[in-house]
């Protein structure tokens, strides 16, 4: 199974704690930096090859939630990834910049509540998303976290 599959799986179950993440409404900085915590815990516990909150370089203080480097693969998560242009945008962006400085980046997978996929498929979205694939070889995806499975 997939690397990023089996992350997305063990988001859904720590998600049945956090019913708001799942359901993709309000969702408190607090709630969201404490799944994000229990979350990484979960994958140490279950997957030894991903790296967690890894430095996109040398010089940089950004990270990728989780880093595959058997797969070139970065795991952000959004919660809600509609609130806000700006970070979906910076997370591309570090993607391109991971590359640049040498940590290779083929794939960027969002794993996001409620709303993930059908905000990016709204046409600005869709643009950049096209841009970056045509540009840099960077394909991304959406899992979106089920209400129903929490």
């Amino acid at each position: 199974m997939d690397e990023c599959q089996r992350i997305f799986e063990i988001a859904q179950r720590v998600a049945k704690r956090f019913p708001e993440v799942s359901q993709g409404s309000a969702i408190t900085p607090r709630q969201r930096a404490e799944f994000i915590r229990r979350l990484e815990k979960e994958v140490q516990k279950e997957l030894r090859g991903v790296l967690i909150e890894e430095p996109l370089s040398s010089f940089s203080r950004a990270t990728f939630n989780f880093y595959l480097p058997s797969t070139s693969t970065a795991v952000e998560i959004a919660l809600p990834l509609w609130e806000s242009d700006s970070e979906f945008e910076r997370d591309l962006f570090k993607c391109l910049l991971a590359s640049d400085e040498g940590k290779p980046v083929d794939r960027l997978v969002f794993i996001g509540c409620k709303g993930t996929k059908i905000t990016s498929e709204l046409p600005c979205r869709q643009a950049i998303l096209r841009y970056v694939l045509d540009k840099y070889g960077l394909a991304v995806s959406m899992m979106e976290l089920s209400p129903l499975a929490a």
